[in-house]
């Protein structure tokens, strides 16, 4: 008996294709050897990245007979353990891993939450000469220095510094203390890429210090003045990329500001929940000439972050989050989708949709993530027309949303300010918080008028409001001002998704994935729609909103959506439900 080698054994048709042919044959030896050579070529592959969290935690083989567990024999661990070049490791020290870790000398990743220090420092000692990448998290979120061995505060950067090709380093939820600052600083001197999120670092060397290795960096809410963690910036002279977001509930003042290599490189800019003023927030987006990324939402972003935005940022920019923001207009927001012609993902709160129908045309057409609450529609055919042709000209869009409920964010979301941050005057509309303290006028360098809106709506005191309202923000749902308003209507002042309306103007959107309009609970759609949403979109994966105001009929219309496309996911949030006392 001759056997056909197998020429690509982790290739699954050519295996099943010898399986197959052996046992038509009835060759059974020739089958195991196919599988023999199978298994041998698969194992490092399913070795080489281990998480001890959920594949080995519980991981002994059983004897179905005798219902014991059995631990591998030593020479077949040595021989699992002689693949493993990543894994993910939590200190619990369960008989598989106290028998594994030992044998692992080939290690290139490793992330570990809440370990034993005297088992993280052996690892890390056995693999000094392989380790690249480590990512470190401590368990708890609060004085995690509290909850760590001693030992691991004095030592753990010196065992570190050792690793010789390490080149990336990750810290989460962790403490830099005094003690622990040296090797610490030293060891960033070798690294070319770190990312600090929600760290707290005691001081910043006193004496000149540089780190011309680093190329990444990223500083993400992290416990440390934010005049040191500019200065540590400035001591990075070959940055190529910067990401920072401010810590909560901590302002930025002028004085951090002064180094005059602040943010070169920056590229990356997360200001959302940020009590700065707009001046400040502008000082800082105007030293970062490159950047890409900007979450703005909650904060104070207004006329001065968006003059600078217009003019320096608008051929780079990405990715922006302008939503909450008081000092925000419909016309800020219509210039965005005009002049910053590279976005992929732009998310802001309320514009009327005759500003975003108004000339010039919007010419962000390779967005692929749009998120807006269009309002003052009143059930106008033509604007709506005129909007969903807006809408087709944005081919690559992938996440489409509508409505106030899209506050539940993809680039930045939690509870944060409120929406008349740094504002004044009436109480904003919707809880988006559009128009707020914008009195007068502004000319851009773009002439795009951008006077405020003007808001009706009451600002709803009194306890049981406030309860209300505290409410609705722990629980996502609609914001009460929009709820109560739109209830009392008879028809939404929002986007009408219906054929007639010029809802097939939408089917040039080849590659949309999911459309959420679950804000908008006085939706009416019909079977038509359903049929034509199904056949037009083909990559659609998610729905999310009410179909129909009435409930007989929604339920036929969710029937009819499972039916037509059983792959895409609905998302059915009747907010009429929630009862707010």
């Amino acid at each position: 008996m001759t056997l056909s080698p197998v020429k690509s054994p982790l290739l699954l048709p050519e295996i099943l294709s010898n399986i197959g042919r052996f046992l038509a044959k009835r060759e059974l030896i020739a089958c195991f050897q196919v599988c023999s050579t199978w298994h041998a070529a698969l194992e490092p592959v399913l070795w080489a990245d281990l998480n001890f969290e959920k594949q080995l935690l519980q991981s002994y083989f059983v004897d179905a007979e005798r219902q014991v567990r059995i631990l591998p024999d030593p020479p077949t661990i040595q021989r699992l353990a002689r693949h493993i070049t990543s894994i993910r490791y939590r200190g619990c020290q369960s008989p598989i891993s106290l028998l594994i870790l030992p044998h692992i000398v080939r290690l290139t990743r490793l992330r570990v939450f809440h370990h034993s220090s005297a088992t993280l420092r052996s690892l890390i000692l056995r693999n000094v000469a392989s380790l690249v990448h480590i990512h470190w998290e401590e368990q708890y979120s609060g004085l995690a220095s509290v909850y760590r061995p001693p030992d691991l505060v004095d030592d753990m950067f010196s065992v570190m510094v050792q690793c010789r090709h390490l080149h990336t380093l990750t810290l989460t939820r962790s403490t830099v203390s005094e003690s622990q600052a040296q090797p610490f600083y030293q060891l960033l001197q070798q690294l070319h890429s770190i990312t600090l999120s929600s760290t707290s670092i005691h001081s910043f060397p006193s004496d000149p210090i540089h780190f011309p290795n680093i190329n990444s960096l990223a500083l993400l809410a992290v416990d440390m003045d934010p005049k040191q963690q500019f200065k540590l910036v400035a001591s990075c002279p070959n940055l190529g990329t910067f990401s920072w977001k401010a810590r909560v509930r901590t302002p930025i003042t002028a004085d951090a500001l002064t180094l005059p290599t602040t943010c070169p490189r920056l590229t990356a800019l997360d200001l959302s929940r940020c009590e700065s003023s707009d001046s400040i927030m502008a000082q800082i987006m105007q030293k970062s000439p490159h950047l890409t990324f900007l979450d703005a939402s909650r904060s104070s972003f207004g006329p001065a972050c968006f003059m600078i935005l217009v003019r320096n940022q608008s051929r780079a920019l990405q990715h922006l989050d302008v939503r909450t923001c008081g000092d925000v207009t419909s016309e800020m927001i219509h210039a965005i989708m005009v002049y910053c012609q590279r976005l992929v993902s732009f998310q802001a709160s309320d514009i009327p949709a005759r500003v975003l129908i108004q000339e010039p045309q919007i010419q962000c057409l390779q967005l692929e993530i749009l998120t807006l609450n269009l309002t003052e529609i009143a059930q106008d055919k033509t604007i709506q027309f005129r909007v969903y042709e807006q809408l087709a000209r944005l081919t690559r869009l992938k996440v489409l949303t509508f409505g106030p409920a899209a506050e539940g964010s993809r680039l930045g979301a939690g509870a944060g300010i409120g929406a008349g941050n740094g504002g004044s005057g009436a109480a904003p509309r919707t809880w988006m918080g559009i128009g707020m303290g914008m009195g007068s006028g502004m000319n851009t360098a773009a002439g795009v008028g951008a006077a405020g809106n003007t808001g009706g709506g009451g600002g709803g005191g009194g306890a049981a409001v406030a309860g209300a309202r505290r409410l609705q923000n722990a629980i996502g749902s609609t914001p009460l001002n929009n709820m109560m308003t739109t209830l009392k209507k008879d028809e939404p002042d929002s986007m009408d998704f219906r054929l007639k309306y010029g809802l097939a103007q939408l089917a040039t959107l080849k590659q949309l994935e999911e459309f959420r309009f679950e804000g908008l609970v006085l939706c009416k759609m019909d079977v038509d729609e359903i049929q034509w949403i199904a056949n037009a979109w083909k990559s659609l994966r998610m729905v999310r909103g009410v179909l129909h105001k009435e409930k007989r009929r929604r339920a036929r219309l969710e029937s009819k959506l499972r039916e037509l496309r059983p792959d895409v996911r609905l998302v059915s949030i009747d907010m009429c439900k929630v009862t707010l006392f």
